[in-house]
């Protein structure tokens, strides 16, 4: 169960990096 959730969890970053660039997306990240 944990690495289905890990994978969708790196799909979605992934996913959302291609469309933002992927810095908005790190730093959200990080300020979780």
């Amino acid at each position: 169960m944990e690495v289905a959730v890990y994978q969708l969890h790196n799909f979605s970053i992934s996913f959302f990096s291609s469309l933002v660039g992927g810095d908005v997306v790190s730093v959200k990240l990080d300020n979780r």
